[in-house]
């Protein structure tokens, strides 16, 4: 009775280990498809300024942006 309860235990052990690494894999999964959604939700945008704006606009004021990103880092102490 004793060997069919380790067999029973290192078999749900086994299952369990099994089904942490499709969780694991399932949740590496998700991380990726977040970011590629970000990025092309990202890219869009900056697809969407571009048309309305026009692409010189755009680059002036993306320029800004990241001028003053810059000098926060710099207050900072980045």
């Amino acid at each position: 009775m004793g060997g069919l309860l380790v067999a029973r235990s290192v078999t749900l052990d086994a299952k369990q280990e099994g089904t942490r690494r499709v969780l694991a894999d399932a949740m590496a999964r998700g991380d990726v498809a977040k970011a590629r959604a970000e990025e092309a939700r990202q890219e869009r945008l900056e697809f969407e300024i571009d048309d309305f704006f026009g692409r010189d606009a755009s680059e002036a004021v993306k320029d800004a942006a990241g001028l003053r990103a810059s000098r926060r880092a710099v207050v900072r102490g980045a």
